[in-house]
């Protein structure tokens, strides 16, 4: 069979796969209690089942075992894949019994260290910080808190309906232009596979009746784009130029889940408190107070993302990298800064309500 039928064959496989499993996995989720239950900072008033990531893992590895190109791309990436499969157990774990964030740490922290051994390492900043090639040990280091970082960025901002299924279809669509830049058509047809998969999950996602990708499917997805894009800005098929383009595009796309989970993490650490502890700081949560539904909260975050990545492409060959990070930053500030001003206003009219409701 020729490439381009693989190809249509890996992402249409996917859907249908998909589409079988998912109502299966909803059956089995209340029988074995796998469900997100309703609190004070859900946003949703009954147990939704927390079968998306394993029905995405499920259809990608069905997908695999009648494609041989996405079986070549399990062969080419097997530690990142065996990795993320890790991690889809440990987010299936976290998903039924609620584990210590610091376990799950420590775990990533373990397959983010065997991902650099096999050879998914940040080998260069390209001139990031005036670095270029940097060091053994500072590569372990930096690629370890990179893809935690990643990681646990991907699992903050899984809070409303579609948005990370949505973020994600863009990470690997930009991994789907390079590889096929590249001819890796094997690497074309997993990531096809994936960007299907998401999208039917989207259709169960967005329905009354709805399911949730859970910590399985954010550690899982998170941790398989981070690992590709590293891939990818270490592969010799590509001249200097374009791997720093690579980086620039990835910094783009990345920027929203990266500063938003610093910023709250900072925001806990400030008020004394854990910066794994659960609150609704996050980007979505603030435009949430502002009255948006979660397709708008979702639209709005991905043409943020859009934006800064057309902003890192645009200005790739005029700007040095450092202005563009802090460009990033400053807008971003701006936009929590806002945010987090229209918080505190709505915090107040409910203290002066409720003190006026005293005086009655």
């Amino acid at each position: 069979m020729k490439t381009p039928l693989l190809l249509i064959s890996a992402s249409i496989s996917s859907a249908i796969f998909m589409l079988i499993l998912i109502p299966i996995l909803k059956q089995m989720a209340f029988k074995i209690s796998l469900f997100d239950k309703p609190n004070s900072r859900k946003s949703h008033h009954f147990a939704i089942p927390l079968v998306g990531g394993i029905a995405i893992a499920l259809s990608i590895v069905l997908a695999g075992v009648i494609n041989p190109l996405v079986t070549q791309s399990f062969i080419h990436l097997k530690i990142l894949m065996l990795g993320s499969l890790v991690l889809l157990v440990v987010g299936i774990i976290d998903d039924k019994y609620d584990i210590k964030a610091i376990y799950k740490l420590v775990i990533q922290v373990f397959c983010a260290l065997a991902i650099s051994v096999a050879g998914f390492r940040i080998q260069s900043l390209f001139g990031l910080f005036g670095f270029y090639e940097i060091s053994m040990i500072p590569q372990y280091l930096l690629t370890i808190v990179i893809i935690t970082g990643v990681i646990n960025a991907f699992n903050l901002l899984d809070g409303v309906d579609g948005l990370l299924a949505v973020i994600s279809i863009i990470g690997f669509l930009l991994l789907l232009i390079i590889s096929i830049q590249l001819k890796l058509f094997h690497l074309a047809a997993l990531y096809l596979s994936f960007i299907s998969a998401l999208f039917v999950f989207l259709k169960f996602n967005l329905q009354k009746d709805k399911i949730f990708l859970g910590d399985a499917g954010s550690l899982f997805i998170g941790n398989l784009i981070m690992g590709s894009a590293i891939f990818f800005m270490n592969h010799n098929g590509f001249g200097i130029v374009s791997r720093q383009l690579i980086l620039n595009v990835f910094i783009g796309f990345l920027s929203v889940p990266v500063l938003d989970s610093l910023r709250v993490y900072l925001g806990r650490i400030k008020k004394g408190k854990s910066p794994f502890h659960a609150d609704k700081t996050h980007i979505h949560h603030l435009l949430l107070l502002l009255g948006f539904s979660h397709k708008r909260i979702t639209f709005i975050i991905a043409g943020i993302t859009i934006l800064f990545l057309a902003f890192n492409l645009l200005v790739f060959e005029l700007l040095n990298m450092v202005l563009v990070i802090f460009s990033l930053i400053l807008v971003f500030s701006l936009l929590a800064f806002i945010l987090n001003l229209n918080k505190k206003v709505i915090e107040w009219s409910y203290k002066i309500k409720a003190l006026e409701n005293k005086q009655l």
